[in-house]
This record gives C-alpha cells, structure tokens and sequence, in this order.
C-alpha cells in the first residue's frame, strides 16, 4: 500500500486536507553572521562568508529509505547499505537551491513525493553534477558566485552525485501516522569548505556536503502539534 506523502512549504501544508502527508523543507545549518567557509587561496588568504553572494546547487532527485513499522526508531544512517532493495526513488523533479539564501532558519521546500508506507529510515539527495573531477569528484561548473562578481566553480565527493548526500549519524526514523500530519527540516551544512588554487582560469570551491535532520514534528488528526520527534 502506498501513502502520499506532500513536501510542501508550511503554509501550503496547513491547506492540505486528508490522507498522510510530510512537508520537508531543507536549510543550511549555518547562521548568517560570522560563519568561515574555511576557505583558502592559492597564497593562503582566508575568505569568509561575507566574500560569497551564492552557492548554488541543483537535487536531481530524493530517495528515500523505508522499513516496516515494526523497525527499531534509532537508525545509524551509516548502516543502510546503498545497493538496500528497500531503497525508493521518490523524486525526479529538479529543484535549485541557493544555499545562501536558506541560512538562519529560512527553508525552501522540496516539492511532492508518494513513498510506501513504513518508517523512512535514511534519505539521500542526488545534486546534479556537470563533470568528472578526477575518479572520487564532480565539477558544478558556476556554482559559487563571490561579491565581486567572479564566478567560481564548485567539487564536491562523487558520492553526493551517485548515490547522492545521505543524512549523517543517528536520527529517528520518520514514522508517519495515517491521516496525520508531519513537518521535517533537512539540514544541508555549507561551512567547512575551502576554495582551491585551480591552476586555470576557472577559481573553485570544494563543499563536503553533510544532511542532518534538524526537525521532525507530528501533528495528529485533530490538528494539535504532538511534538518534536527530532534527533538532536
């Protein structure tokens, strides 16, 4: 059997009525203010948010990880194999985000997906890359713009194209209730990068994209919130 599942902004949510849904917003774990990329250049200046007006990046698609209702709730996300038959594409749809402009608590939503019914148990986000870099890497080309205007490009882990960014350590797993609500965060953590002496005309980032699940509420049926469900 299969449930809806709705990945909506909030307000949207709110009009929904019927059947079981999940709103699933993403963000950047980085405040606005006084947040290092830990970036390096070439002569070992450091650079800092303040220098870069967009990091974009493009989810080609969602997958997600689902288990019957009777799996344990604190699932490593480590251990949920990549090849797992319990893996489901739920999203094909791609969505743009600037990771500058969903910091300090502002989202942006990820659109609508139908998933199985059980416990979502690990999720993974493909980006869409433009180029090999190398055997472990992938180009986006034009990424990252600073505020001068210099356009850079991006490298990230192979692994956040193919088979795409997974949530990091232990989480709950997402047990939607039939005819409720449900509201998720997903975190996308932009510091910890550097910028790279790429030997070219072209200047470039390296981002290790890391996904945490920052909030996960359940709202039941008679619309009252029943809580946070979130892994700290």
């Amino acid at each position: 059997m299969k449930r809806k599942f709705l990945l909506v902004a909030p307000l949207l949510l709110a009009a929904c009525g019927g059947g079981s849904s999940l709103s699933l917003d993403i963000n950047s774990d980085d405040a606005a203010e006084n947040t290092s990329l830990s970036t390096v250049r070439a002569l070992g200046e450091s650079v800092d948010l303040t220098t870069v007006k967009s990091v974009k990046v493009t989810v080609s698609e969602i997958w997600v990880h689902v288990e019957g209702q009777e799996a344990q709730d604190d699932v490593e996300g480590s251990k949920v194999d990549d090849s797992d038959k319990k893996w489901q594409q739920v999203s094909s749809t791609e969505t743009a985000i600037d990771l500058m402009t969903v910091r300090n608590q502002a989202t942006k939503p990820l659109g609508d997906i139908t998933v199985p019914e059980g416990k979502i148990t690990q999720i993974r986000l493909k980006l869409k890359g433009t180029a090999a870099e190398g055997s472990d890497k992938y180009r986006i080309a034009g990424a990252v713009e600073e505020t001068n205007g210099t356009v850079c490009d991006l490298i990230v882990p192979k692994s956040a194209i193919n088979p795409g960014v997974k949530i990091e350590g232990v989480y709950k797993a997402m047990k939607i209730e039939a005819g409720g609500k449900h509201h998720a965060i997903i975190s996308l953590k932009l510091k910890d990068s550097e910028k790279l002496a790429d030997g070219g005309a072209t200047c470039a980032y390296r981002l290790n994209p890391v996904l945490k699940v920052k909030k996960f509420e359940i709202e039941d049926k008679s619309g009252d919130d029943k809580g946070d469900d979130s892994k700290k």
